[in-house]
């Protein structure tokens, strides 16, 4: 048997090639991408600084932040919400997806063999042969321009921009139960402190009717006490409607999964405790920490990769061909060595005219590598901008809380005073009837303003990125699962 060999090898047709296509190799570029735009913090915050918030080097710890608002029941909310909520499982989900891009990441340079085999029968009627075939084929691209390098760091910062996604899902999430919960309790103390108002009326009303059928009042009193009656009355409809809005934003958030804890959300408590301190750092470090911040940037170098890739397409491409087949009219012969044909071939293209096509599809990338960079500043703005109002609010808050906690104890101490006065004979029923207003006012204006106190403080620890520290595991677990 003549072993019969078919080497068809550029380099030994021409030497040239072989040595231009080394170089070539040692000429790989990839695009140099220039730090994304920073923000200039100046020496630290421009707003006022609210009571509890202490400026360090470092953050303070700002994971479980809420846990300092002193409620189980929100922490069985956040809790049920981080492992229902739609919005976490679409995050996780893209973070999988990913992962295994990276996975397959620059695979297409990698070489891949493909087998195959065949059997085929040929002749006359009379006299048919059977023959039998089966060989390997080998490509490989050569990566004379480092496109896997560059897909693969593309493909990890595709991981890392999931990866903050899945942390900014958290934080946004963490934020609005929090949230919800607060005006949940606001709704239900504005109806404790509707409702008071209605019996203060009711009895007004009814002190009123008597002393007018004892003829020591008016009638104009009596309608006065009315209307006062009526109008506490009419407020108590839009708490309720508050308080079933704030349980149905708390079940859509928790997917569902808080079913077993409505009879607890429906009977009234107490708003949260105010948290006391949060530790942040100056704006440029804080703000760096913000998931959303941090995925942009990954966004930023996954198309600065893009750029790479659409400009080394523009470069011939070298690739190297190998087979292995074997024929025989005995299917256990087609594997004998001296029946194997071997053949290696190396092949360059190179595109000379496509009408700039090319050439524009890099022009697009750079286009989008200017809009990601633009992106990522226009978030670092906005991240800046969210960091200062949230810190200006509380403040604000702050200052308002103490304003009406005064206006309250004054409100209370008039009207005990106008009540003795009325019980003396000092003072006629309609400026008790006025003090009393007055109270009822005070007390609702303080409800109002400790939940926007605590919504400002909630609004603080989310707009510094705060609450997906320590909730990493979920992520891990997930990679390790896909792993597996």
């Amino acid at each position: 048997m003549i072993r019969r060999v078919n080497l068809l090898s550029v380099f030994s047709a021409r030497p040239a090639f072989c040595c231009a296509a080394l170089l070539l190799a040692g000429c790989s570029s990839t695009a140099t991408l220039a730090p994304p735009p920073t923000i200039e913090a100046g020496s630290g915050w421009q707003s006022e600084l609210p009571a509890g918030v202490v400026v360090a080097e470092q953050s303070g710890d700002l994971g479980g932040w809420w846990q300092q608002l002193q409620d189980p029941l929100l922490n069985q909310l956040i809790e049920l919400t981080l492992q229902n909520s739609p919005d976490i499982e679409s995050a996780r989900i893209n973070y999988r997806l990913a992962r295994l891009e990276q996975g397959i990441a620059g695979a297409d340079n990698k070489p891949a063999v493909v087998a195959s085999t065949g059997a085929s029968r040929e002749g006359t009627s009379g006299d048919m042969e059977t023959g039998y075939s089966a060989g390997l084929t080998a490509s490989w691209e050569l990566d004379l321009w480092g496109n896997i390098a560059s897909q693969r760091t593309a493909a990890k910062a595709g991981v890392d921009q999931a990866s903050e996604a899945l942390h900014d899902a958290q934080v946004s999430l963490i934020a609005e139960t929090a949230t919800a919960y607060t005006n949940l309790r606001l709704a239900q103390e504005n109806i404790r402190v509707a409702q008071a108002s209605i019996d203060i009326r009711r009895a007004s009303y009814d002190m009123a009717r008597f002393e007018y059928e004892a003829g020591l009042s008016t009638e104009l009193a009596v309608m006065q006490a009315k209307t006062l009656l009526d109008q506490s009355r009419a407020e108590l409809p839009s708490y309720r409607k508050d308080e079933a809005e704030a349980i149905n934003q708390l079940t859509a958030l928790a997917g569902g999964g808080n079913s077993g804890l409505l009879p607890q959300l429906r009977q009234p408590a107490a708003l949260p405790a105010l948290p006391q301190q949060a530790v942040v750092s100056l704006p440029a470090d804080i703000l760096r920490q913000r998931p959303d911040v941090k995925a942009q940037e990954f966004a930023v170098i996954q198309q600065a990769e893009a750029v790479t890739q659409a400009e080394n397409s523009r470069y011939p491409s070298f690739t190297l061909t190998g087979k292995l087949t074997g024929q025989d009219d005995h299917y256990a012969d087609v594997f004998d060595v001296d029946n194997m044909i071997r053949s290696l071939a190396a092949s360059l293209s190179y595109t000379l005219f496509d009408s700039g096509v090319l050439k524009k599809k890099a022009q697009e990338e750079q286009l989008a590598l200017e809009t990601a960079l633009n992106t990522y500043r226009s978030t670092l703005l906005t991240a800046r901008q969210e960091a200062e109002d949230a810190l200006s609010a509380l403040t604000s808050a702050q200052r308002q809380q103490e304003a009406y906690e005064q206006a309250r104890a004054s409100a209370a101490m008039a009207e005990e005073l106008a009540r003795f006065q009325y019980d003396a004979g000092l003072l006629d029923f309609t400026d008790l009837l006025d003090t009393q207003s007055e109270l009822l006012s005070a007390e609702t204006s303080l409800a109002e303003n400790k939940g926007t106190l605590l919504n400002s403080w909630i609004q603080l620890y989310r707009t510094v990125g705060g609450g997906w520290q320590g909730l990493e595991s979920s992520t891990t677990a997930d990679y390790q699962g896909e792993q597996e």
